[in-house]
């Protein structure tokens, strides 16, 4: 365990805006920080993460003038020690059209204008940056250059795209269709540089709108809260890039929901988000399918992990767990302070301590 290290943040001078800014106010030491939470407000452009040791002691708190700051929905994107965040705007609007983008080592920010309203889902390779949006029944796939901020947007009609997952080459977007009672689930599969279409993946049969996908050893990893038919479900899907073919697990539990995938063994979260039921992780090995179930008695709004430590984020407590031996050890947990009760918060994330220092 790391020792907590003292930090100080004076008079903090916000600066208005557009593109990288820099701001100089007193230092920040990350070096001891472990997990971030992100605190927003959809009624004012407060919001705020709060970085915690491994010890889940609070380390630092970073303000950001955003509304709407990422969802509970859509796990914080981390790529090269950047953090990428959607701010959708206050509620009622709505209006922002943008990605703001946190380099952790430097506290460096940088907006992305995309021009699209409401984006929800957001992944990032290299060279690029891809958000999805749905207006008027029909979805955008869209494609921000980091270099120049150039946006190309590719338009899928009477579809709701609820999921983005890149590879250096490849871009999945999961997406459903409704007609009725009918419900039919895809993932659409793009040259990512190019975006230019390369085929449909019907996973109808598995379950429907997605949100919670991750790469592994070159298959996607899916979770099905729902089957087609909007009932509760209990699978995981393993779709092969290379062989097209998809391999189902079945949990003991319902509402499969983040997944991490950690020396082989792949944890799986199990909660409701909407209806708030659950609450348990479920832990297989991938190679002996060996499964445990764990019933945690906590809500686990979202997950994240570094190597076997698990982070869960509950309501207003985060947990950090152990996996040892197909098992969890609870190690400890916090309260987490909200700077304002009518906030709340909208995701965490793990990042890597070393060299993390910066100025606001």
């Amino acid at each position: 365990m790391y020792e907590k290290k003292f930090f100080t943040i004076c008079a903090i001078v916000f600066l208005g805006f557009t593109g990288c800014t820099h701001r100089e106010s007193a230092n920040i030491d990350l070096t001891t920080s472990s997990v971030g939470v992100i605190e927003t407000s959809g009624n004012s452009k407060k919001s705020r993460i709060y970085f915690y040791n491994q010890n889940l002691e609070k380390t630092a708190t970073l303000p950001l003038e955003y509304a709407s700051l990422g969802s509970i929905f859509y796990n914080p994107v981390i790529y090269e020690d950047e953090l990428y965040l959607i701010p959708q705007g206050k509620t009622n609007v709505k209006d922002e059209k943008k990605v703001l983008k946190i380099e952790l080592k430097s506290g460096n920010q940088k907006i992305y204008e995309i021009n699209q309203l409401a984006m929800n889902s957001i992944c990032v390779n290299d060279k690029n940056i891809y958000t999805c949006n749905t207006l008027n029944g029909d979805s955008y796939i869209n494609k921000c250059s980091k270099e120049n901020n150039q946006v190309v947007s590719e338009k899928i009609e009477g579809v709701y795209v609820s999921k983005l997952l890149c590879s250096k080459d490849m871009l999945f977007a999961f997406a459903t269709t409704k007609y009725g009672k009918e419900m039919n689930s895809y993932i659409y599969i793009y040259d990512a540089e190019e975006l230019s279409f390369d085929e449909k993946i019907d996973i109808t049969n598995y379950g429907g709108t997605h949100y919670k996908a991750i790469l592994f050893d070159n298959n996607i990893l899916f979770s099905n809260s729902v089957d087609s038919g909007d009932h509760p479900c209990n699978t995981v899907c393993i779709y092969s890039i290379n062989d097209k073919t998809i391999e189902t697990i079945s949990f003991d539990q319902y509402y499969p929901l983040d997944l991490a995938v950690w020396d082989n063994i792949l944890i799986v979260s199990h909660f409701d988000l909407v209806k708030r039921e659950g609450g348990s992780i479920s832990i297989y090995n991938l190679e002996t399918k060996e499964l445990n179930n764990i019933e945690l008695g906590h809500d686990v709004e979202q997950m994240t992990i570094n190597e076997n430590v698990i982070y869960i984020l509950s309501d207003k407590i985060i947990y950090q767990y152990e996996l040892k031996d197909m098992n969890l050890y609870l190690k400890c947990k916090t309260q987490i302070k909200k700077s304002n009760e009518e906030n709340y918060l909208s995701g965490i994330f793990y990042i890597k301590p070393e060299s993390m220092k910066f100025t606001l």
